[in-house]
């Protein structure tokens, strides 16, 4: 894989993570009436798995093979 294709990947992938701090943060502060390590979980459970989707749609040079 050319180093430009890889260098631009990962700072996609950088900002792309940057903004989805927000929404973490936000569904951190819905759960941490429950507890720290609930409102952690909960809040992680929740924005995975809209972070794993973009990963994959968004990232084809970083995929694994």
């Amino acid at each position: 894989m050319h180093r430009v294709v890889m260098l631009m990947s990962v700072s996609i992938l950088l900002a792309v993570g940057s903004d989805y701090n927000p929404l973490l943060v936000s569904r951190f502060e819905e759960w941490i009436h429950a507890a720290l390590k609930t409102g952690i979980i909960r809040s992680m459970a929740g924005t995975g798995g809209v972070v794993h989707a973009d990963w994959l749609r968004s990232s084809p040079p970083l995929r694994p093979r």
